[in-house]
């Protein structure tokens, strides 16, 4: 679950600034209105200029006072709800923050050709035992919030309510702290096997899936878990990876959705995005294809397969960055598209001679990149175009095939008389 960004960035330094604050600006009549707020070292700082002195109490009290007593020593003094918040939150967190980095500095001494395979996260240096450690810390540390200052108080800035933004917000919360509990087990039940799973671990791996799911349905209404189900699937990350291109309607989403579940549940132990994930209509998945074929139509089967090429995708990788439009992106991925069709057509002209070909190729690779760049920018064309090597093949005189990630070519300047070429197939970067 993500924390408020004064817990990620804070440190006992920042609660000191903070305090200190607090202590120069809280009036006079604060601590007669808290009952007097104890001396813990024999004296009183005070504030100086203004209207008085007002008396303060020392920092070395404040910081010894657990989460519930400094919740209760800041609620009289008027100070803005975040800022107390803010404060209460980092005392919960004071000792998982305060382990993380004795961990993190023994982590930081390791030589650096122990550490390479691990930055930035060096955490990943620390024992099985010490991530335990450290989950449970921050797991009770995430609950006391949860009691004390409720759920808003982990999503200050909504982004737990944005990813689960089919629930309330409080529950959305909720949601995310369950689902990080039960990965912290799964965390733990990887380090018991050390990656050599038992029959016996498996069947822990079913049970704590069951409860999992128990959970789940006793926090969401079944609409809601409905949509949890269709959001975070295995299945759902076919359609995930599509979304920019492809636009699904609802009715278009749960229908291939539902092939694809069909799909794992006759195939035991693959997944849908080990099938779908690198070919399309590859003979694996053909009869599968062509169910989702028969759903969407002519039309949006062609929408759907140019979803799934390598360069539809870089696309819709791009388009957060550069604010493309989904019907820039959709037209982009088109003019690839053809380009790529417009290759093979140069490339099976018998009327056309080879030095014609090799021509009309090279004006189309170089047309492509010329349309490309006027509807990206050059930023945005140069991310985009120096993921394509497949151009380079067109401007070269080859006829080329994208079929997902993998790519095929035929020279046009190598075909024997009377004869086709064997094509050469390779995955450059898509």
């Amino acid at each position: 679950m993500k924390l408020p960004r004064l817990l990620l960035l804070g440190s006992l330094a920042l609660n000191v600034v903070l305090l200190g604050w607090l202590v120069r600006r809280a009036p006079a009549n604060a601590a007669v209105a808290a009952g007097g707020l104890p001396e813990t070292n024999g004296h009183l700082t005070r504030s100086t200029g203004g209207s008085g002195a007002a008396p303060a109490t020392s920092m070395s009290y404040w910081l010894g006072l657990d989460a519930a007593a400094m919740q209760q020593k800041l609620q009289p003094l008027n100070l803005p709800p975040e800022v107390v918040e803010s404060l209460v939150i980092s005392r919960i967190f004071a000792r998982y923050n305060e382990r993380r980095r004795e961990l993190s500095t023994a982590a930081m001494k390791f030589p650096w050709w122990q550490t390479v395979t691990a930055w930035p996260a060096r955490l990943a240096l620390l024992t099985p035992a010490q991530q335990k450690e450290l989950r449970e810390l921050e797991a009770a540390a995430r609950n006391e919030v949860l009691q004390r200052l409720g759920p808003g108080a982990l999503d200050r800035d909504g982004t737990i309510a944005t990813r689960y933004s089919f629930v309330p917000a409080k529950r959305a919360v909720l949601l995310g702290a369950l689902l990080r509990d039960y990965e912290d087990i799964k965390a733990e039940l990887k380090d018991e096997t050390r990656g050599i799973r038992t029959a016996a671990d498996r069947e822990k791996e079913k049970f704590l899936e069951a409860e999992r799911q128990r959970d789940i349905a006793a926090l969401l209404s079944p609409a809601e878990r409905d949509i949890f189900e269709h959001r975070t699937a295995s299945a759902a990350a076919v359609m995930q990876n599509r979304l920019g291109v492809f636009e699904p309607t609802e009715a278009e989403y749960r229908a291939v959705f539902a092939i694809f579940r069909e799909f794992e549940a006759d195939h035991p132990g693959v997944m849908a995005l080990q099938a779908w994930g690198q070919r399309l209509g590859a003979s694996e998945n053909g009869e599968y294809e062509e169910k989702i074929h028969q759903i969407l139509g002519d039309a949006r089967y062609a929408d759907w397969m140019l979803s799934g090429q390598g360069y539809a995708q870089s696309l819709s990788r791009l388009a957060p960055q550069l604010n493309l439009s989904p019907a820039t992106v959709k037209g982009v991925a088109v003019l690839l598209d053809n380009t790529l069709k417009r290759s093979r057509e140069i490339g099976g002209d018998g009327a056309m001679e080879v030095p014609q070909k090799l021509s009309a190729l090279a004006n189309l690779a170089a047309q492509a990149r010329s349309e490309v760049t006027a509807r990206l920018g050059p930023t945005g064309a140069g991310a985009l175009l120096s993921q394509l090597s497949w151009l380079d093949l067109i401007a070269q005189g080859n006829a080329v095939t994208v079929t997902g990630h993998a790519t095929s070519w035929s020279p046009v300047n190598r075909v024997p008389p009377g004869r086709r070429p064997a094509p050469n197939v390779q995955t450059p970067r898509q």
